[in-house]
């Protein structure tokens, strides 16, 4: 899928970009986040500035933001933006340019093959070329390449770091709700025990439990509100999957017990 850079509004620091089927408005306003845009807004767009088609296209949409930010800082010049914000601009980022041309569609397709979001990835990618061209200057060679590549590949590992610290810290919060309701579920009538079972369980909603259970979807959200009611939490923190493997092993121990009823 291709990306079409349609036209650039330099002076305000604004640009629209095109898919096979999205249209999207960045702006140095949003920090040139890519913004879903209909035809209407296109047409008022065009109107209200001074916009200069483009047509140039891209194999990747960070690919074309990037670009897309890079040529609209090239029309700054006789900017209608403060002067101070286009000084800032050039002095963070007009250097980068041709980095940006050269590199950023090949950074954009590593990081987006890692299992980076859209807007993650074009974070990543600036942090890169800046890094390079700070440390090898703004004519970046060939042999520069196989370094934009290893930094690249310190960066993922760096938010692979920070999402498992964040995952962890999430866990740790939600263990000790998760070790109470451990502990009372042998208190559970069959029918709430039941209800918990499927309810934990992310692949279930609460039709879903109805269903199965042969239960009305009343009755299914009476049993979990009340077990989130004598533990403390809403019925949506009851949703978890060692909750739910918690509940099938207390299911077959009252089996095996004759204790099912």
């Amino acid at each position: 899928m291709a990306y079409e850079i349609w036209a650039i509004d330099g002076g305000a620091g604004e640009a629209v970009v095109h898919g096979e089927a999205e249209w999207y408005f960045l702006s140095i306003h949003d920090r040139w986040k890519p913004l879903p845009i209909d035809q209407s807004g296109i047409s008022r767009w065009s109107q209200k500035g001074q916009s200069v088609r483009i047509g140039s296209r891209h194999e990747t949409l960070v690919e074309a933001v990037l670009v897309a930010r890079a040529l609209c800082l090239e029309r700054s010049a006789s900017s209608s933006l403060p002067a101070d914000e286009v000084e800032t601009l050039w002095a963070e980022e007009g250097w980068l340019m041709p980095a940006i041309r050269e590199y950023a569609g090949p950074l954009d397709r590593y990081f987006e093959a890692h299992g980076c979001s859209r807007d993650l990835s074009l974070t990543l990618s600036l942090e890169v070329l800046r890094q390079a061209v700070q440390r090898y200057g703004r004519g970046l060679q060939g042999d520069v390449v196989p370094r934009l590549f290893a930094s690249a590949q310190a960066l993922c590992r760096r938010e692979r770091g920070k999402l498992e610290r964040r995952l962890v810290a999430s866990t740790e919060a939600v263990l000790p709700l998760e070790r109470s309701l451990q502990q009372r579920l042998s208190e559970l009538a069959a029918e709430e025990l039941a209800s918990l079972r499927l309810w934990a369980d992310p692949g279930y909603g609460l039709d879903d439990v109805a269903v199965v259970l042969r239960m009305s979807r009343e009755r299914v959200a009476d049993c979990l509100a009340g077990i989130g009611r004598r533990v403390g939490c809403s019925v949506n923190d009851l949703k978890s999957l060692r909750l739910a493997k918690a509940c099938e092993a207390e299911v077959l121990s009252r089996f095996k017990a004759g204790r099912w009823q």
